[in-house]
């Protein structure tokens, strides 16, 4: 893999040399008032909001048992989530990766039952 970031502020690089930007820590909690930690139950009844860290790149989020609706505003309708108008639907058991670095928020809500979501910030 890549060989360590070097003092002198030079990025990392790959196995060819090339340079590349990798993550440097990771975070499992958002950066609201009252800060929402992973694992977090999402329901249908009501929008949860995470506010991104200062300086995360984005947000990996993961759906344990239920689709979840994930957008960038509040209007999240799960009452027709296979429209996907407006967010992205997270289906059971997947993984995907939201870029933040220019939101103020990630608004999630579940598509239908309660569900477990367990999301990791990358910086």
């Amino acid at each position: 893999m890549g060989t360590k970031a070097q003092g002198d502020g030079t990025l990392t690089q790959d196995g060819n040399n090339i340079p590349i930007q990798v993550s440097s820590r990771f975070a499992n909690r958002d950066n609201s008032g009252t800060p929402i930690e992973s694992p977090t139950t999402v329901t249908s009844a009501a929008t949860v909001t995470l506010t991104p860290p200062t300086n995360a790149i984005g947000v990996w989020i993961t759906a344990s048992d239920q689709p979840l609706l994930v957008g960038d505003n509040t209007d999240l309708d799960n009452s027709a989530p296979d429209a996907g108008e407006g967010c992205d639907i997270v289906l059971s058991g997947d993984k995907v990766f939201i870029g933040t670095t220019n939101m103020n928020a990630v608004y999630m809500k579940a598509a239908s039952a309660d569900v477990l979501v367990y999301f990791r910030w990358e910086f």
